[in-house]
């Protein structure tokens, strides 16, 4: 009894936390979520989404990601982090989401844990989970993405396009981004001639076909481009003329006017000079002046030095003849 009762605790607690998941979803994120399950494509970003789960399904069971899954998005963890929260300790599974998937959950809900609503949620990576991610062995996610087209495609009684290139990659997830950058077949290139307006893409080692069928289509946009570049020059070289000649136009009034500028200076500076030089000879004429009068006046105090000696020598000589007598 008291197991069923701790295995109906966990049962009820399990479905609590789905209720409070399915909650705090965001609307937007529901919708991403099933428009990737209908339409079954698997993600491109390794780096950062959670890998599809029916792609990782191709060559594996369900019991070997049971445990790797994503407690938000569903899809198989990318990244992994073990959420450790002290207020859900008693549950007994380990909490397992992608690193993008939590940072994305914890941004739009105010950092509500995801498992149960409090404040502060904990998380960090879980390297074994990492480990036995990495070691699932998948197939090549472009090739899948292009067989379910063609299947969806022939379901719904279209015409495919011929799809002769099959990338025959069935490894492990830790070494796709290795193949996806340098082997894969299914890697898609841009023309050569893109930057003369080509827009074709198609896998790289389809790229050289194209080339080579294309060769009049791509010779008749270098034309084009080559013609287009010579009427560009054309206007260059005019707006280049009309640049230099306002430029010219500018140096010859700047010079104009500096030359009336000097002209108006010049003539200011002789008359300054005049003005300086009559000043000068107005100052030597008063010094002159000036001169002739210090020499009078000392003249006149000679003048009245000798008529003073000879009023006192009369005045002396005079009293004592006059005291004889």
């Amino acid at each position: 009894n008291y197991k069923k009762k701790m295995y109906d605790s966990d049962s009820s607690s399990n479905k609590k936390k789905k209720k409070f998941l399915k909650a705090k979803m965001n609307k937007a994120e529901e919708e991403k979520l099933k428009d990737e399950q209908q339409t079954r494509v698997a993600p491109f970003s390794f780096e950062r989404a959670c890998f599809d789960k029916n792609w990782v399904l191709q060559f594996n069971q369900t019991e070997q990601i049971n445990h790797l899954t994503c407690l938000i998005c569903k899809q198989v963890a990318n990244n992994p982090v073990e959420i450790n929260c002290s207020q859900h300790e008693d549950l007994d599974e380990t909490l397992i989401a992608g690193e993008n998937c939590i940072q994305k959950f914890l941004a739009i809900n105010n950092n509500t844990c995801p498992v149960r609503s409090h404040k502060n949620c904990k998380y960090m990576k879980n390297k074994l989970a990492q480990r036995r991610i990495g070691d699932l062995t998948v197939m090549c996610p472009k090739q899948f993405r292009q067989s379910l087209e063609m299947w969806k495609s022939n379901k719904e009684g279209k015409t495919s396009e011929c799809m002769a290139n099959i990338c025959d990659f069935k490894g492990q997830i830790k070494d796709l981004s290795e193949h996806l950058n340098k082997s894969c077949v299914l890697e898609f290139s841009e023309c050569w001639f893109k930057h003369f307006g080509c827009k074709h893409v198609c896998p790289k080692n389809n790229l050289e076909d194209h080339l080579v069928s294309g060769m009049k289509e791509h010779f008749h946009l270098v034309m084009n481009e080559f013609a287009s570049m010579q009427q560009l020059i054309q206007q260059l070289r005019v707006i280049y003329i009309l640049f230099v000649f306002v430029l010219l136009n500018k140096i010859y009034k700047k010079k104009k006017r500096k030359n009336k500028d000097d002209k108006e200076l010049k003539s200011e500076m002789e008359l300054n000079n005049k003005k300086h030089y009559e000043d000068v000879l107005k100052l030597l004429n008063e010094n002159s002046t000036l001169k002739q009068q210090l020499v009078q006046n000392q003249q006149d105090s000679l003048n009245c030095n000798d008529q003073q000696e000879n009023f006192f020598f009369f005045f002396t000589h005079g009293r004592k003849t006059k005291h004889k007598w």
